[in-house]
């Protein structure tokens, strides 16, 4: 079930400084962060900004904006902090309701005045635990990223206590989306969330796909405002696919394991080998020179026979040369298989780790993200899976 929605949309219109002062006459703004707001109208959904645009005026069309930032979800629940919009009947309601607020708070105005400049795509993969959330920001963060994309550093330089460990952020300029992973229950506290509202989050991690304004120039610019909402919303799931598919330089399909666990998968299939050696040197190299992943990743995928799109060892046995950080944790599934898309049937690795399926019934076994595995001495290592959405 595709589970992908809308979270936020922003707005904008442009005219001249004193037609934008007439339009807001009955708005009360203040001065936050140099920017006048008006947030009135938020806990059902519209966050107003008035905002200078210099560098847009040079068409003539005005030199002062408004810009609607709005939650859609508010929309039709006031003050909700989950989403409501869980099919294509929810947001008709909230695009009407939408437009029946523009008429009141402008009344020579109506939504398709605005120009659609920004959309979230979001997805909420839940019950996954903190530490696991963390495990898998942090490898993303080690991947080499494909071309065109680049680190989105704005957060974290201008954040005194930020945490790497809890957001993944990827840009690509060229494209005009954003691509950013976090803990949405470290968010959650972080914007002192109502207590009830930080329960709800916990083990949450948030996927959201951000349009800016030149991805939805380039797709939706013949179509008016409602119309380009909706053609993004019915097409969510293939343009978080599409986006999520370049981002890492090399195959997302592969399985985590810890480093232990690599030499023993290694030593089992290559026992007493050059092709041991080498394999156990890249994993070393890749532990301690961490800088120089795409190296080293390059070396692991890529074969003498690679013209010919021969796997590399490490492709064959189906797990990642890149091991997992934490050392309480000795498997992860791949990322395809934690974002749900099914580019390939699943490697060897994940088709033969053990699962109890006696404890899971046939949702959860649909679901299952974080496998048990044996360990050498009879132990057993924690299992997790991933269900639907409370």
């Amino acid at each position: 079930m595709n589970n992908d929605f809308i979270h936020t949309f922003a707005l904008s219109y442009r005219d001249s400084f004193e037609n934008i002062m007439d339009l807001t006459k009955n708005i009360t703004f203040i001065k936050m962060d140099g920017i006048y707001t008006c947030t009135d109208y938020c806990p059902f959904g519209i966050t107003i900004y008035s905002l200078p645009c210099p560098n847009e005026c040079r068409d003539g069309k005005g030199n002062h904006k408004l810009l609607l930032k709005v939650n859609p979800s508010r929309l039709i629940d006031s003050e909700t902090y989950s989403n409501k919009i869980k099919d294509y009947n929810d947001l008709s309601a909230a695009i009407d309701n939408l437009n029946i607020m523009i008429s009141n708070m402008f009344p020579s105005l109506i939504l398709n005045d605005f120009k659609l400049v920004r959309l979230d795509i979001t997805r909420d993969i839940r019950l996954i635990p903190e530490p696991i959330i963390q495990e898998y920001i942090l490898l993303m963060r080690t991947m080499t990223l494909g071309y065109g994309y680049k680190h989105n550093t704005e957060l974290e330089e201008n954040t005194e206590d930020f945490r790497i460990e809890d957001s993944f952020n990827v840009v690509n300029n060229s494209q005009g989306v954003e691509f950013v992973v976090y803990n949405k229950h470290r968010a959650a506290v972080d914007q002192e969330y109502p207590k009830r509202i930080r329960k709800y989050y916990k083990n949450t991690m948030r996927v959201e796909i951000r349009l800016n304004r030149r991805y939805i120039r380039k797709h939706a610019s013949y179509l008016d405002t409602d119309e380009a909402i909706f053609y993004f919303y019915n097409n969510r799931e293939m343009i978080f696919k599409d986006f999520y598919s370049g981002i890492f330089k090399y195959p997302t399909d592969l399985c985590f394991v810890s480093s232990d666990w690599q030499e023993r998968f290694i030593h089992r299939a290559y026992p007493d080998s050059a092709k041991e050696r080498k394999m156990t040197k890249i994993i070393l190299s890749i532990i301690s020179d961490r800088k120089n992943m795409d190296r080293y990743s390059y070396e692991t995928y890529h074969t003498k026979k690679s013209k010919i799109k021969k796997l590399s060892p490490f492709s064959k046995l189906g797990f990642s040369p890149i091991p997992v950080i934490n050392e309480k944790i000795s498997f992860l599934s791949s990322l395809d298989t934690l974002f749900g898309f099914n580019f390939h049937e699943g490697n060897e690795m994940e088709k033969n780790i053990d699962t109890d399926s006696k404890k899971l019934n046939d949702e959860q076994k649909e679901n299952i993200i974080y496998h048990k595995i044996k360990h050498s001495k009879g132990r057993k290592k924690v299992m997790f899976y991933v269900g639907n959405e409370f």
